[in-house]
C-alpha cells in the first residue's frame, strides 16, 4: 500500500471491549484511538448521549497491523468509514463505507458480517488493495529490513602525518566534511519476505488473515 495517514469516523453500539468502545464504554482520555478531522464533534455528539464512546473518529498510518498489534474484540452494529489518498512510496485512492451487523476481531483472523460498498484502489511497496462496490481482495507483502552502517577505515600513520602538516583553512574544511558524512542516516536495505496477510470480501462480508 502507499504510505500516509488514513481518516477514519465510526460508530460502534456493542462491543466487547467495554472499556474502550460502545455504549459501555466512557468517552475520556483513555480511549486510545480519538481525534483526527471530525474528532471535535464526535467528542460533542458523545457528550450528547451521556459522553458514551459510541462514535469514533481518530488517523492512523495506512499500514496493516501485525498479529501482535492486534486485539480481541467482538462487535454488534459496528458502522465504519474510511479515506485515504496518496501517492508517496505508490499510489491510493480508496474509500470505505460499511455496516458489520457482526463483527469479530482477532489475532490472526478478522471477519464482519454486513453491507459494504468499499471502493478504490492501493498500490505500494507493503501490497496492493483493490475493490469495487464491496467486493475485491487485498495482499499484505513481508520485508526484512537490514540497517547497513557507513564502513570506515582507520588513517595510517603516513596520512596522520600529512595531515599535520595541512594549513588550518584546509584542516578546518577537511574536518566539516567528514562530520557532514557522520550526519548521513544509514542505509536500510529491504528484502522481500512473501506475503503476510490476506483479505477477501464482498459486499455482504470481509474476511481478514494475519500471519507475520
Amino acid at each position: 500500500m502507499a504510505e500516509g495517514t488514513k481518516q477514519h469516523f465510526g460508530l460502534t453500539v456493542l462491543s466487547s471491549n467495554t472499556k474502550e468502545e460502545g455504549v459501555t464504554a466512557k468517552f475520556s482520555d483513555d480511549i486510545p484511538k480519538k481525534g483526527g478531522v471530525p474528532g471535535d464533534v464526535v467528542a460533542k455528539i458523545n457528550g450528547k448521549i451521556g459522553n458514551r464512546a459510541v462514535f469514533n473518529s481518530y488517523e492512523e498510518e495506512n499500514k496493516a497491523p501485525t498479529p501482535k498489534q492486534s486485539q480481541f474484540a467482538v462487535k454488534a452494529f459496528d458502522v465504519y468509514s474510511e479515506g485515504f489518498m496518496s501517492k508517496k512510496g505508490g499510489a491510493g485512492l480508496i474509500g470505505d463505507l460499511g455496516l458489520d451487523v457482526l463483527k469479530l476481531e482477532s489475532k490472526y483472523i478478522d471477519l464482519g458480517l454486513g453491507p459494504r460498498c468499499d471502493t478504490g484502489i492501493n498500490v505500494g511497496k507493503e501490497g496492493v488493495r483493490m475493490c469495487v462496490l464491496g467486493c475485491g481482495g487485498e495482499f499484505v507483502f513481508a520485508y526484512k529490513e537490514k540497517v547497513k552502517d557507513q564502513e570506515g577505515k582507520e588513517p595510517s600513520k603516513e596520512n596522520k602525518d600529512q595531515e599535520g602538516k595541512k594549513p588550518d583553512k584546509e584542516k578546518k574544511d577537511q574536518d566539516k566534511e567528514e562530520e557532514d558524512e557522520d550526519e548521513k542516516p544509514p542505509t536500510v536495505v529491504r528484502s522481500w519476505r512473501g506475503i503476510r496477510g490476506i483479505t477477501a470480501q464482498w459486499w455482504w462480508y470481509k474476511l481478514k488473515i494475519k500471519w507475520g
